[in-house]
């Protein structure tokens, strides 16, 4: 669930910028909240599960805030990877850009994200398109065979 989805992004983020586990905080399992503050890398994640009427679940991972120091460097591009190399074992099924940037904007359109609500400026790319991107093999969702 969310605490290992947590503990993998730590792990990431420490080797790709230096980020300490204490700089990763998860403000409520409830809310599936996780905040990153670092020098070189703020983030602001919601982990959204979704129970179907199967009691299948899902989630949905909102990337509502994102600040790395170095801009242009493919950082973006990295954090994308990994999510997309994660989601599938944590029942991640969609990737929500909120609230962009005319930046962020032109990072979502070029990475093959689609607008799902203009006026707010938020976009959304599912796991499977995210992982053709990267040429990663489509995984299938935890037990499932």
């Amino acid at each position: 669930g969310l605490t290992r989805f947590t503990s993998e992004l730590s792990d990431h983020l420490a080797r790709r910028h230096g980020v300490e586990e204490r700089d990763v905080v998860v403000y409520s399992q409830r809310s599936g909240i996780i905040k990153v503050h670092h020098g070189a890398v703020g983030l602001y994640l919601r982990y959204r599960s979704t129970l179907h009427e199967r009691w299948d679940r899902h989630a949905d991972l909102v990337i509502a805030g994102v600040f790395f120091k170095e801009q242009r460097k493919g950082h973006g591009r990295a954090l994308l990877s990994f999510i997309a190399s994660v989601a599938p074992s944590h029942g991640i099924e969609r990737v929500i850009l909120e609230s962009t940037s005319r930046a962020g904007t032109a990072f979502a359109e070029g990475m093959g994200f689609h607008a799902i609500d203009l006026l707010a400026s938020c976009w959304a790319i599912s796991v499977g398109d995210l992982r053709a991107i990267f040429m990663m093999p489509q995984a299938h969702k935890p037990g499932e065979a």
